[in-house]
């Protein structure tokens, strides 16, 4: 398995609580930062389309590394504004994690004043400081559950060795045990509901 265990138990509890929050938000487009969010966009697209159907639209979008140059930064951010997708939508951006508020920060200078709302999430993990000390603790942590960088190259953090790098089969078991992980928390809420 390539998600930790008690991060996998952590989504489990505190996922579908956010997704709730997000939805009663009625976004009409979700942004999940690329590629550490993708498995995110995963889980929530099982758990939305089983509690209330259609879903918003469901975009990708990678933002520069945070070591970028201001000046990438700013590109990004013109981006954003003369994309006319936005142009007046209600507009989540689910982000799997918050450092510094950095991604969501360039997002919300991009979609002000152009989305008609922004909406900005992130799955904050309870069992951790929602600030990372150092680049290493952020690339070690399981909390990134081997999704740590934007390039699928770079070493991550990962369950079956110290560090390595992502490969398509990487990605085809996050996305198997994600859909294991979907399944299992609409059983349980199923559980729940019909022992009421």
């Amino acid at each position: 398995m390539l998600i930790h265990a008690d991060y996998r138990e952590r989504l489990k509890q505190h996922f579908p609580p956010l997704l709730e929050r997000i939805a009663s938000a009625r976004p009409e487009i979700i942004i999940f930062p690329d590629n550490s969010a993708r498995p995110f966009a995963w889980l929530a697209n099982k758990l939305w389309r089983a509690e209330w159907g259609s879903k918003p639209r469901f975009l990708f979008r990678s933002p520069p590394s945070l070591t970028a140059h201001y000046l990438e930064w700013q590109e990004f951010v013109k981006q954003l504004k003369a994309d006319r997708r936005f142009a007046g939508k209600r507009v989540c951006v689910f982000d799997d994690t918050t450092a510094g508020g950095t991604t969501l920060d360039a997002f919300f200078w991009g979609l002000s004043g152009h989305a008609k709302e922004f909406i900005p999430a992130a799955f904050a993990d309870p069992a951790r400081s929602t600030a990372f000390s150092a680049v290493d603790e952020l690339i070690n942590s399981p909390f990134k559950f081997a999704l740590s960088a934007l390039d699928r190259t770079t070493p991550v953090a990962s369950y079956r060795a110290s560090k390595r790098s992502l490969a398509a089969a990487d990605w085809k078991e996050i996305h198997a045990e994600i859909n294991e992980l979907a399944a299992e928390i609409l059983r349980e809420r199923r559980a729940r509901e019909g022992s009421r």
